[in-house]
């Protein structure tokens, strides 16, 4: 697209040169993002009217088993579209919200947002059908010294950052008048059909004053979101609740990286359970397991977790490791003799210690 808009004005002109001379511009397009229009902002933000119409993809033909029992084709064609334009309206606040934390990003969306504002670009949604059509058109102004002829480029860019610059796209453009003037006709009727679509509000709301604490979350995402979207991947399969999940993924990603983790989390948030599922992990890999625990613990809380969820783990209170002959210390533990541990110590690739604050203190047993 900047290649066409570069050709419209003769080698040397300026930016401000196109503008002079392009009156409107017509495009449709199945996707738009932010990013996209950045690529072209500067090149149309003084020309007097654009009209951006946005379509959607149409269904896949592989989809159409999705369709319900006594559900009409027709019925079915309504509920596939409906889910589009929300996916589409889900897509776009997606990206708003992935919109990279720095300066020249927030200046595009602005200049963004101030296009849509400043009332020089209209946007509406097609909603009739499926439009999955890519189109630019441009106008040039009615005067004698102008000497720019229409355009059209039509193709398979939208107007989004990989649509324009990165992905391997066809586009054609076409000077003819008949054909251009045919364009807009068709241009125009869908136009007239379309909906208002007022997507200033979906990127307005970033500029929004924050709260300390969203500023906060934003921090510890741009600090930690990719060891997050690292851990999605090993905490699928894990049956906890959203925050255990990552709990256990991470743990094990420390446990890896460290040798071992502290789970501290408060009274109730499931510390056993992300500490049980820990423990599958390693026992799927048919490695040896140690829980240590206050005695009281491991008659109760410990012995029901297990026999609910049919779970073995060798367990031992502080005091029976304590005094295992393979812990024996002369000065601090000399009596111990006894034989609890069924293993060679070194043989557990796993140990995990329940209320491990016990062990706070060198007097600790």
């Amino acid at each position: 697209l900047r290649t066409v808009l570069g050709n419209i004005s003769e080698e040397g002109e300026s930016i401000n040169k196109i503008n002079d001379q392009v009156d409107e511009i017509r495009i449709a397009t199945a996707y738009f993002s932010p990013e996209g229009f950045s690529r072209i902002s500067s090149m149309i933000k003084d020309i007097s009217s654009i009209k951006l119409m946005l379509g959607s993809d149409p269904i896949d033909d592989n989809k159409r088993w999705q369709r319900k029992l006594n559900e009409s084709e027709n019925k079915f064609f309504k509920r596939k579209f409906q889910e589009k334009l929300k996916s589409q309206e889900d897509s776009l606040r997606l990206e708003r919200n992935h919109i990279p934390f720095s300066k020249s990003s927030r200046s595009s969306l602005r200049q963004l947002v101030d296009s849509l504002k400043a009332g020089n670009m209209q946007v509406r949604r097609y909603e009739e059908n499926f439009l999955h059509a890519k189109a630019y058109i441009f106008t040039p102004k009615e005067d004698q010294s102008n000497d720019l002829d229409s355009a059209l480029i039509a193709g398979s860019s939208n107007l989004t950052a990989s649509g324009l610059s990165t992905n391997l796209e066809l586009n054609l453009g076409c000077y003819e008048k008949t054909t251009i003037e045919k364009s807009k006709k068709w241009f125009d009727k869908l136009w007239e059909e379309a909906k208002p679509f007022n997507l200033a509000d979906f990127f307005e709301e970033i500029f929004e004053p924050k709260t300390p604490f969203e500023i906060f979350l934003r921090v510890l995402w741009e600090l930690y979101g990719k060891e997050i979207e690292e851990d999605i991947k090993t905490d699928n399969n894990l049956p906890l609740t959203t925050f255990q999940k990552h709990g256990v993924a991470r743990a094990l990603r420390l446990i890896k990286e460290t040798g071992g983790v502290i789970i501290a989390d408060e009274v109730g948030l499931g510390k056993t359970f992300i500490a049980g599922d820990i423990l599958n992990v390693y026992k799927e890999r048919r490695q040896k397991c140690l829980l240590i625990c206050p005695a009281a613990l491991r008659d109760s809380t410990w012995k029901k977790f297990q026999s609910d969820n049919e779970m073995y783990i060798e367990t031992h209170s502080f005091e029976e490791v304590a005094q295992d002959i393979q812990l024996r210390d002369e000065i601090q533990r000399p009596n111990a003799k006894s034989n609890n541990l069924l293993r060679n110590i070194e043989e557990y690739q796993l140990i995990i210690i329940d209320e491990a604050h016990n062990y706070r203190n060198p007097d600790s047993p």
